[in-house]
Order: structure tokens, then C-alpha cells, then sequence
């Protein structure tokens, strides 16, 4: 309780940075711009929003098909629409977790039930660093320091998957240690027992299976630069495709950095930075990222519909 109340404080840094940014703005130019939204710009960058996830969607039911899971794509976006709706309104990762039960519900243990959602997971953090990281180099000049920091993380992190990939032997010492000296004696069976059916069915996930799953991921990322570039246009901010892609690349990752809530004031920020070079108003970043704030709500929105199509006992 201790820790999530820490946690809880730490994400309120977000808040403060957005209160700050709007006492050195003109607040009601924001809302001039966002009362001019052009109507059918927003409507085709909304109507987008279930293609994504429904794509989403697909990606996850594949790697559960390579585990032999069968779930139909209609209760698969279901599923994946309700862990969104249950992110937005719960503190962490919990919108993962409940699709884990979801799978669960259908009579597998939580090992097997983890590793699609922990490898669709990957899929989504990895694109999002990857692409992010390669924004950067388009605004070197600001991001000098973040791409040395990300530059030796991927070098170790991939140091580190060559190592426990080849030294098999090794990692299973590792694994075995963290089990011996910090798992309770009491959940040691059932862990042990999870985590046995984890590295089995992680093991069923075939190359050409990944690959395809690596092209839908970066299909639904095109769509979701079309939906930024849609939501551009809606508030008249006229800036490249690649550009924009590249600015709202980077703002995600920065979102990332758990001290805000839902990215205010850390996406903000970011975009005021960015969309500066090109001569962009403070306001208009500041719109933009409400915007995309408002994205997440639709999400949220949906996802309670489908939650309610679709409810899961959480107890």
C-alpha cells in the first residue's frame, strides 16, 4: 500500500509540469482552436480507432493460435478492448492482466495464459522504443543525451539476450536462483508449476508466426500515424507525415517515464519542445496532445462497452 501510495505521488510530477505549462500559455487560444476542430477530419481519425485495435486484436490471436488456443476474433477484440477500458481506469498494468484471465476462463493455467498477452506486450513496448529512438536522430541536437542512454541499454540488453540465449545452462541457474532466494516457500509450487507451462508454450511460438506478428505491429503503427495526422489536420497544424510520426513517436516514449498519469504533462511538454522547430504555437502543441488525450478516452469508452458485452469475475 506504502509502495502505490509513493507510486500515486510520483505520477502527480506529470500534473504539476501541465499546471505549470498552462500558466505560461493563453489558455483560451486552446480552446478557440479546439471549438474550430474541423468535424470531418476528427471523424475519420476516430473511425480508425477500432481497425487498430481490431488488428491488435489479430496479432494477439496469432501468437495464441501458435500456443494452441483457439478464440475467435470477435472475443479476442473484445477481450483486448476491455484490458484498454480496465488500463484507463486502474493504476498499472492491470488492462494486461485481465486479459490473462480472460484466457484463463477457458481452463489454462496462468503460465500458458501469460505468454501471448507478455509477448504482445513486448511487441507494442519494443515498436514503440525502436521507433522512438530512431525519431530521435531527426532532432539530434536535443535528444544527444537519450540516444547515447538508449544506445547502451539496446547494446546490453541485446549482450545480455545472446548470453542467456546461448549459455542455457546459465540462465536456468539464474532462474532458479531468483526462485530459490525471493519466491515465498508457500507459492513455490504453484509458481514453479506456472512457470514450467510459461517456457513450454513460450517455446511453441514459431519464427513465421513472430514475423507476421512483427508486420501486423507495424501496420497498426502506420495506422496510428494516420490517426495523429488526421487529428493534426483537425486543429489546422500543417507538419509533414514523417515528421509528425516522428514527433508523436517520441512524445510516446517519453510518456513512458512513470511520472505522469496517461502522459499529461510529460506529452505535453514534449510537444511543445518539438513542435516548436516548426514554429508552432505552445497552444497548438498543447491542443494536439489533447487530442490524442482524447483518443485514449474513446478507447476507455469502448472498452467499457465491451467490458460490458463481455465481463470477467475478478474475484
Amino acid at each position: 500500500m506504502h509502495y502505490l501510495k509513493n507510486k500515486w505521488t510520483i505520477r502527480l510530477f506529470g500534473l504539476f509540469i501541465f499546471f505549470i505549462i498552462l500558466l505560461n500559455i493563453d489558455v483560451s487560444k486552446i480552446l478557440q482552436i479546439l471549438i474550430d476542430t474541423d468535424l470531418l477530419y476528427l471523424s475519420m481519425a476516430l473511425a480508425l480507432i477500432t481497425p487498430q485495435i481490431v488488428m491488435k486484436a489479430w496479432r494477439w490471436q496469432l501468437l495464441m493460435r501458435m500456443q494452441n488456443i483457439n478464440y475467435s476474433l470477435k472475443d479476442t477484440a473484445l477481450a483486448y478492448f476491455a484490458g484498454l477500458f480496465m488500463g484507463t481506469i486502474t493504476p498499472g498494468r492491470l488492462g494486461d492482466f485481465i486479459k490473462v484471465l480472460y484466457i484463463q476462463n477457458r481452463g489454462h493455467s496462468f503460465g500458458k495464459s501469460f505468454v501471448s498477452v507478455f509477448v504482445d506486450r513486448t511487441f507494442d513496448l519494443l515498436s514503440l522504443i525502436l521507433i522512438g529512438y530512431v525519431s530521435m536522430f531527426v532532432f539530434i541536437t536535443v535528444f544527444k543525451r537519450e540516444i547515447f542512454i538508449l544506445s547502451a541499454i539496446f547494446l546490453t540488453i541485446a549482450l545480455l539476450f545472446i548470453f542467456f540465449i546461448v549459455d542455457k545452462r546459465t540462465n536456468r541457474r539464474f532462474l532458479s536462483w531468483l526462485y530459490t532466494f525471493f519466491v515465498p516457500e508457500k507459492y513455490k509450487k504453484d509458481i514453479k508449476m506456472n512457470f514450467d507451462d510459461f517456457l513450454k508454450d513460450l517455446g511453441l511460438l514459431k519464427v513465421q508466426g513472430l514475423f507476421l506478428a512483427a508486420i501486423i505491429t507495424i501496420m497498426v503503427w502506420g495506422i496510428y500515424f494516420v490517426m495523429a495526422y488526421l487529428f493534426a489536420l483537425s486543429i489546422n497544424i500543417n507538419i509533414p507525415f514523417l515528421y509528425l510520426a516522428t514527433c508523436v513517436s517520441i512524445s510516446a516514449v517519453i510518456t513512458l517515464i512513470p511520472i505522469s498519469i496517461s502522459g499529461i504533462g510529460t506529452r505535453d511538454a514534449t510537444l511543445i519542445i518539438l513542435f516548436s522547430y516548426f514554429g508552432l504555437s505552445k497552444e497548438s502543441a498543447i491542443a494536439f496532445s489533447m487530442m490524442i488525450l482524447f483518443m485514449y478516452a474513446v478507447n476507455g469508452f469502448i472498452g467499457l462497452l465491451a467490458w460490458l458485452k463481455k465481463p470477467i469475475q475478478l474475484d
